[in-house]
């Protein structure tokens, strides 16, 4: 005798749906980085603010990447590396304790996108703090990526 064969099963679908049968091309403009060129900045502040990468005109930057070392004299402040509307990407905090170097690396799952004319830089905010900073990413051509305002 020979076994029955089963079919697979099928979620019952309401009437009111209709299937969207049509295969839609889902605009994913990470994959664009391969028409790209990939960017490495560095840059350092003391007690100040100093930009490490401006987005060029026309362009899309991925930032996939950021790196910070703090290098402090027994001096408490921080560093850390932002967007010119002083949201932090990546920081650290050093203590009065004792001479000390911290570093901080941060990769991301998901880049971060910085449109044209937008600033990545980094800030130190204490005399005796220094701070190296490195960014990573990928610069690409905005009209590569659709519905760019």
């Amino acid at each position: 005798m020979t076994p029955k064969k089963h079919a697979a099963f099928k979620p019952p679908v309401p009437a009111d749906t209709k299937l969207n049968t049509k295969k839609e091309k889902i605009p994913n403009e990470w994959g664009l980085i391969n028409f790209g060129r990939r960017i490495i900045e560095v840059n350092s502040a003391n007690d100040s603010t100093t930009n490490i990468y401006t987005v060029p005109q026309g362009k899309i930057f991925y930032l996939i990447n950021a790196e910070i070392a703090a290098l402090s004299n027994a001096v408490s402040g921080g560093c850390w590396i932002e967007n010119q509307d002083n949201d932090r990407i990546i920081e650290v905090r050093t203590s009065a304790a004792a001479d000390q170097q911290i570093n901080e690396s941060s990769t991301f799952t998901i880049p971060i996108k910085f449109i044209s004319g937008e600033i990545i830089r980094i800030e130190s905010n204490a005399s005796g703090v220094s701070a190296e900073g490195i960014i990573v990413g990928y610069e690409i051509d905005a009209v590569l990526v659709p519905n760019f305002i």
